[in-house]
């Protein structure tokens, strides 16, 4: 069975949160985001939990639903505040191995499993200098007994791609439709925040 992590807007104002959007024209509303447990980054982790005292009576409204008895809940929400979302910057560089670029661009920009094994440009221009006083790396084993032999610099060449799995692309979609709202809440004297429901 899925689980599924979905972002939406609210805005908190005198101590009570309140739902913003999107909605549609029947008052439903829909998320900004929503991603799979398989594919969604750790962004999930830094949300709060909502003490139920700061639930409008909107929220709840928004968020109810019937129990199989017949009875009415509320969903359990969290939170965080748009300053702790953090980064946008989705856009990763590095020095990545040519075999992983090469998959990349045959794959139209799938990067399933790979660009795992990159260096900075740091470790990159050390790896080089020791590799041009002392050669290659020779062969090794590992803790298993296993004999490996470690990737030179040779296999590796500076990349810059889009990573589309991460917080901070999350971040940046997340942060896009802030965008549109921030206007309506400044006019209210409130705050944005952004709310997480899951399962």
């Amino acid at each position: 069975m899925s689980y599924y992590y979905n972002y939406c807007l609210g805005y908190l104002k005198n101590g009570k949160v309140y739902p913003l959007g999107p909605f549609d024209a029947k008052g439903k509303i829909y998320y900004v985001l929503s991603r799979s447990r398989s594919f969604a980054s750790n962004l999930h982790e830094d949300f709060y939990d909502l003490p139920k005292d700061m639930y409008s009576n909107e929220l709840k409204k928004t968020f109810q639903y019937e129990t199989w008895d017949g009875e009415t809940e509320v969903n359990d929400l969290r939170y965080i505040q748009i300053s702790e979302l953090g980064s946008t910057n989705f856009i990763k560089t590095g020095y990545f191995l040519i075999s992983d670029v090469e998959k990349y661009e045959k794959n139209d920009g799938d990067d399933y499993d790979l660009f795992w094994d990159n260096l900075s440009p740091t470790v990159y221009a050390a790896k080089l200098e020791n590799e041009l006083k002392f050669g290659a790396p020779k062969e090794q084993t590992d803790d298993y007994g296993e004999k490996y032999t470690p990737h030179s610099v040779a296999d590796y060449m500076f990349y810059v791609y889009p990573d589309y799995n991460c917080r901070e692309y999350e971040t940046f979609l997340i942060k896009k439709q802030v965008e549109i709202y921030e206007v309506a809440t400044l006019l209210k004297g409130a705050e944005v925040v952004v709310l997480l429901t899951e399962g």
